[in-house]
């Protein structure tokens, strides 16, 4: 069944008791500020990753000698991989900006692209790997998505997301629009919101598993010449 963006904020002023629902009717204005408030709500969303609820994967085409890649929309990663052929798939080990851009290393190697760090910009990640690729590695990214920002009242939000998550943007949405009139949210609305936000970070938690890669000494940052030019990323195991 078609939940339309009109719907959404339409019951969201009714849940703001901003409008009264047996009373009063909303239109005009007041639909055109839901809408602007709505992208507001789902961008804030970008920052508290808890309440963004999916998963999504991009893959990247990898350019011989480039180091930097715009991921648009992309607010967290989990894994990046990248395909050495066909049929096999290499993992890459992610680094801290300390350990990217504050330790030595000798620039412009095109090689297997082993390390990676990721930066927030302006409407998405950079993602920066090292060794530069060698060749055009299909590169695969796991992680969350900032929520898409909706221009037509006619989008049909069922398409898009969960009816959980649509009801929750309903009571985010009855929030803002109290803030943005002035008015205090009813206490049982705001309780539920709270319900909502709390169940949310049990739905896809992050994991917090761990993986070490050693080059038998402690201060080693993880690869040496020997991957770059004899093993090329591939370790015999004891």
């Amino acid at each position: 069944m078609a939940y339309l963006v009109r719907d959404l904020i339409t019951n969201a002023f009714y849940t703001s008791d901003v409008v009264s629902k047996d009373l009063q009717f909303v239109g005009g204005d007041q639909i055109q500020e839901g809408l602007s408030l709505l992208n507001e709500f789902l961008a804030i969303k970008s920052v508290n990753l808890s309440l963004i609820p999916y998963f999504s994967s991009a893959t990247i085409t990898g350019i011989v000698g480039q180091e930097v890649y715009l991921v648009p929309g992309l607010v967290s990663i989990d894994t990046l991989t990248f395909d050495l052929t066909d049929n096999f798939r290499m993992p890459m080990t992610q680094r801290t900006r300390a350990q990217y851009f504050g330790t030595a290393r000798v620039n412009q190697i095109n090689s297997l692209p082993m390390t990676w760090h990721a930066e927030r910009c302006v409407g998405g990640t950079n993602i920066y790997v090292y060794f530069q690729p060698d060749q055009a590695y299909p590169f695969k990214v796991w992680g969350k998505f900032a929520l898409t920002q909706i221009t037509s009242l006619a989008t049909d939000l069922s398409l898009l997301m969960d009816l959980y998550y649509i009801s929750y943007l309903r009571y985010g949405l009855a929030e803002m629009i109290c803030e943005f009139y002035g008015i205090t949210l009813d206490p049982l609305t705001a309780k539920k919101l709270m319900v909502y936000e709390q169940s949310f970070k049990a739905i896809s938690p992050p994991d917090f598993s761990m993986s070490k890669v050693t080059c038998f000494r402690k201060d080693a940052s993880g690869f040496g010449w020997g991957d770059v030019y004899i093993g090329r990323g591939w370790r015999g195991g004891a």
